[in-house]
């Protein structure tokens, strides 16, 4: 992966997403970019030097907050040795956030991840409609999380996706040399249960 994306309300810092983010970016030596999202309805958002974006406007306590936010996430991310850049979006956060998934390997959501004060369900339904329209991958980290020591990546082949199959295949070897390929002859539901039964520390992404 190149560029792993870290949607975050531009008014809440969940410490434990951000350390993962940093983590899996570490792990698969991708750049971790920050979208900070404000709703367009609630909020303008201004420049923050350093972010790339253009914009300018005059700064509030609300434009602090997020000023301190966003130098916050880059000195969290430099302190655990990760590639990091920020992207802010003035917009309807969802619509932003599919937009840039276009672009991005993987995109990471925090689990309470809200931009409606009445929805207290978890997960609440902006993070359901991300899941469902994103572009590319997304992950839902765990509230508790120790480190990650291996990823299991389950792809079922089709018939008549022999050439797709060997691509991505070809892909992972080159991406990853150091992965291992198993394929599963028996009943892949059995022998995916067994395989996984003991093991900690790991992350399982099926597609």
């Amino acid at each position: 992966m190149e560029k792993i994306l870290l949607a975050l309300d531009a008014h809440r810092f969940p410490d434990n997403t951000i350390d993962f983010a940093c983590h899996i970016a570490r792990f698969t030596h991708s750049k971790l970019t920050g979208l900070f999202l404000e709703n367009a309805n609630t909020k303008t958002v201004h420049y923050i030097p350093g972010s790339g974006d253009a914009s300018y406007g005059d700064s509030d306590a609300s434009d602090t907050t997020l000023s301190l936010f966003i130098d916050r996430f880059r000195r969290f991310c430099m302190r655990r040795q990760t590639l990091n850049d920020v992207h802010l979006d003035h917009g309807v956060p969802l619509d932003e956030v599919i937009g840039e998934s276009h672009f991005a390997d993987l995109l990471i959501v925090d689990q309470e991840t809200s931009f409606s004060r009445n929805d207290r369900t978890i997960p609440p339904q902006f993070v359901k409609e991300v899941l469902l329209e994103s572009e590319c991958p997304v992950l839902v980290p765990p509230h508790d999380f120790n480190h990650l020591e291996k990823i299991i990546f389950i792809h079922k082949g089709k018939r008549g996706e022999g050439y797709q199959t060997s691509g991505l295949m070809e892909w992972l070897k080159t991406s990853y040399p150091q992965a291992e390929f198993v394929t599963l002859k028996e009943d892949p539901s059995d022998e995916i249960i067994t395989r996984l039964i003991g093991k900690s520390n790991t992350l399982l992404l099926m597609a």
